[in-house]
């Protein structure tokens, strides 16, 4: 598996974050740039590269109204269904593993993905599996298309600013 970012995940120092309702710095969900401020000091008091928000956590400051309602069920959905990785700036994202591009869409509501790119992957005789992209920079995915082939360590997006990503403090 190569380097997603211009830095290696496994050596760098990382900060878990926890996203609960009422957890510090959710008090600036709904205010992208007092957020990403927040972050950032939070992984400068952490001494921290990035930080890291779990899969399946059950995110209740979530609930930021049509984007995150659960299609079917009239509630809002509050479980992450990703890993987080968050940052103090856009990055650069690099592919993980020989790919082809499955989508490439734009989600400009509040507090949607942005620019999204899905890849599938295929190691050997193992299953075909995803991954998902989110909260990329437009401009930075103009050149792909469905059904290009991507090699390991190819540059394939960059994260998006707050006005283009949906909203969010730099994160993958």
């Amino acid at each position: 598996i190569n380097n997603m970012f211009d830095f290696n995940v496994y050596n760098e120092p990382r900060i878990l974050f926890d996203n609960a309702a009422g957890a510090p710095g959710t008090e600036h969900i709904l205010n992208p740039k007092d957020h990403s401020k927040w972050v950032t000091s939070f992984l400068d008091e952490n001494d921290a590269r990035y930080g890291i928000g779990i899969y399946g956590e059950n995110r209740t400051s979530f609930t930021l109204g049509d984007g995150f309602k659960s299609h079917g069920s009239p509630a809002d959905r509050t479980v992450h269904m990703a890993v987080d990785f968050w940052l103090r700036n856009p990055e650069k994202i690099y592919a993980p593993l020989d790919g082809v591009v499955q989508a490439i869409a734009s989600n400009d509501d509040p507090f949607d993905y942005g620019t999204v790119l899905i890849l599938s992957h295929q190691i050997g005789e193992g299953p075909e599996f995803y991954t998902l992209y989110g909260h990329l920079a437009k401009e930075s995915v103009k050149d792909l298309n469905v059904g290009d082939t991507i090699k390991a360590g190819d540059h394939i997006a960059t994260l998006g600013e707050l006005h283009e990503n949906g909203g969010w403090t730099p994160h993958l």
